[in-house]
């Protein structure tokens, strides 16, 4: 059984006016020009929370085949929930929906990052993924709709893309998302920072490296802020010396992102 591994923060500037309150014991009178209230209160949106335990982290042009026909992509699912599920995707372009095999849980109950390998026609143009359901096999299977947005394509990156014979891809294995053999940590660093800086973190700092098929990190991008752009490069710099070993699909490299995750003391 495969084992699975597991946004840039906006400083908003405000300008504060000094007033002095001024007083009067007079009863303000309406005027021609103050307006009235509305009638109706606009109430503000709710938040729209997603059910699924699921999320798409990635997604990325691993390899173009070399007919000009097909295209391989990889797609990264995060699973944060403690059950196994079977997940249902979908790509604008590609006319099926796509099912997973069951992305185990981990028996710790940490987060999971699980990898699928899926040969796309060119002439689909995908451009970006979405969980839309799943059906998680729990105690009692229960299949739960999923509101996650899109994830989009990430940057083009030559050096993570393998060129293959597409020629070769047989029907059963085309829009088939085929697991892909982790990548492993063999060596990673702490985030080094000035004493107290770590008091300004707002969370942790999650960095998306991607790990080229023979395992050195091609790439690093912060995916989630610590809200404090020193840490932020701080995370970045020890991301991009972590040592990996290459991720394989059927035994054959292949490129994948993988997420580290920085917490800073105070």
């Amino acid at each position: 059984m495969n084992r699975f591994v597991r946004a840039t923060a906006l400083a908003a500037g405000v300008v504060m006016l000094s007033c002095m309150p001024v007083w009067s014991t007079a009863t303000p009178q309406p005027s021609a020009t103050t307006p009235r209230p509305s009638a109706a209160t606009p109430q503000p949106a709710k938040p729209v929370v997603d059910p699924c335990p699921v999320h798409a982290v990635e997604f990325s042009l691993a390899g173009q085949g070399s007919g000009g026909r097909i295209d391989r992509y990889v797609i990264g699912l995060l699973l944060t929930g403690k059950d196994p599920v079977t997940a249902s995707l979908r790509i604008p372009g590609v006319d099926q929906t796509l099912i997973t095999p069951v992305i185990g849980a981990d028996l710790m109950g940490r987060d999971m990052l699980a990898h699928y390998a899926i040969d796309i026609p060119r002439a689909a143009g995908a451009q970006s993924v979405r969980v839309v359901g799943i059906l998680l096999h729990g105690a009692t299977e229960r299949a739960v709709t999923c509101k996650s947005g899109q994830r989009l394509l990430s940057p083009d990156l030559p050096a993570a893309q393998v060129s293959f014979d597409d020629g070769l891809v047989q029907g059963s294995d085309l829009l088939y998302p085929r697991p892909v053999t982790e990548p492993r940590v063999m060596r990673s660093y702490k985030a080094v920072f000035p004493a107290g800086a770590g008091k300004r973190a707002q969370g942790p700092a999650v960095v998306n490296v991607t790990v080229g098929p023979e395992g050195a990190v091609l790439a690093t991008r912060i995916e989630s802020s610590s809200g404090d752009a020193e840490l932020d490069a701080a995370a970045l710099d020890a991301a991009k010396l972590t040592v990996f070993t290459g991720a394989l699909l059927a035994g054959v490299p292949i490129s994948v992102e993988y997420l580290i995750t920085y917490n800073f003391g105070g």
